[in-house]
C-alpha cells in the first residue's frame, strides 16, 4: 500500500468525523475534540506497530527464532495482556486517560528499545543467550504497557462523545486500529528490508535516513534491530503530542470559549455525561 492511498483513508476518516455531527456542535468543538482523538488514536495505532514488529523480526532472525520459541513469547505476552486489563482497568479509570495512553506509549516504547538492544548485543556476538527467556519476559513487559491503550481510548472518548455520537466513532477508531497493522506488516518489512546489509540505495529519502543511521559503513550484518528501534522513536513522538494536546475532559476548554461560567459549564457537561450513561443504561 503506498502513502498516498494511506493519506487518502486518513482523509475520508477525518471527513466522516466532521460529517456525522448529530447532536450539531459548534466548529470549535468539533476541532477542539478532533485535535483531541487524532493523537491518541494515532499513537494506538502505532502501538500496534510495536506489537506485531516481533512477528516481522521473526522471519529476519531465521534459525535464532525457531517458530516454537516465537509461538512461546506471543503467548507470554498475550497471557500478559489479558490479565493486564484486571489491573490497568481500575487504575486507568483513577489517573485518567491521558495519563495512561502516555503510560501505554512511553513503556511500549521502552519495551521496543530492550528489545532493539537484545537482538544487537546477540546478533552481534557481544552476548551468547537464547532469546527464547530473555524475549519472553521483554515482550511480556510490553504487553503490559500495551494494555493502557485501550482502556485509555474508552476513558477519554466517554467524555468527549455523546452515545449518540459513539458507533460512528468505534468505526473510525477500528479504521485506525487497521492502519497500525499495516504500519506493523508494511512498514516493519520495508525497516527490516532497508536495513539489509547489502540492499539497494532505497528511493525515499526517509528510507535512506533509516539506512544511514542503522547500516554504518563499518556494519557486517543486516540490522535487523532497527524494527524494533523506529517503533520506539515514533510512539516517543506521539507521546510529546500527546502531553501537549489532549484532554481527559472538555470541561475546561468549554468554559474558556463560552460565555457561561465555569461553574454552570462543568454543570452542564456533568448533567450531559450522566444522560448519555442513562441513555445506554436503558
Amino acid at each position: 500500500m503506498s502513502l498516498s492511498i494511506v493519506f487518502i483513508c486518513l482523509a475520508l476518516v477525518v471527513g466522516i468525523y466532521f460529517y456525522n455531527n448529530p447532536l450539531r456542535h459548534g466548529l470549535w468543538f468539533l476541532s477542539r475534540r478532533f485535535i483531541n482523538w487524532f493523537p491518541l488514536g494515532m499513537t494506538y495505532a502505532f502501538l500496534y506497530m510495536g506489537r506485531y514488529n516481533l512477528t516481522v523480526a521473526k522471519n529476519a532472525l531465521g534459525s535464532l527464532m525457531s517458530n516454537e520459541d516465537f509461538g512461546l513469547i506471543f503467548a507470554a505476552g498475550t497471557i500478559t495482556y489479558a490479565f493486564s486489563f484486571l489491573i490497568n482497568g481500575p487504575l486507568v479509570d483513577k489517573i485518567g486517560g491521558k495519563k495512561g495512553i502516555l503510560i501505554a506509549a512511553l513503556g511500549a516504547a521502552a519495551a521496543n528499545v530492550a528489545l532493539g538492544v537484545i537482538t544487537w548485543l546477540v546478533l552481534t556476538n557481544r552476548i551468547h543467550v537464547r532469546l527464547l527467556p530473555i524475549f519472553s519476559v521483554t515482550y511480556a513487559l510490553n504487553m503490559y504497557f500495551q494494555s493502557y491503550g485501550a482502556v485509555s481510548i474508552i476513558k477519554v472518548k466517554a467524555h468527549w462523545f455523546h452515545v449518540r455520537e459513539r458507533g460512528v466513532f468505534g468505526a473510525i477508531f477500528g479504521t485506525l486500529i487497521s492502519f497500525g497493522v499495516y504500519f506493523a506488516f508494511d512498514w516493519g518489512q520495508a525497516i527490516i528490508n532497508i536495513t539489509k546489509l547489502n540492499a539497494p540505495i532505497p528511493p525515499s529519502e526517509v528510507e535512506r535516513w533509516v539506512r544511514t543511521i542503522f547500516v554504518p559503513p563499518s556494519l557486517t550484518m543486516d540490522a535487523t534491530w532497527a524494527v524494533f528501534f523506529v517503533p520506539a522513536a515514533i510512539l516517543s513522538m506521539w507521546a510529546l503530542l500527546d502531553i501537549w494536546l489532549i484532554r481527559d475532559t472538555p470541561a475546561f476548554h468549554i468554559s474558556t470559549h463560552t460565555t457561561l461560567p465555569p461553574v454552570t459549564c462543568t454543570r452542564n457537561i456533568a448533567r450531559s455525561i450522566c444522560s448519555s450513561w442513562f441513555s445506554s443504561i436503558r
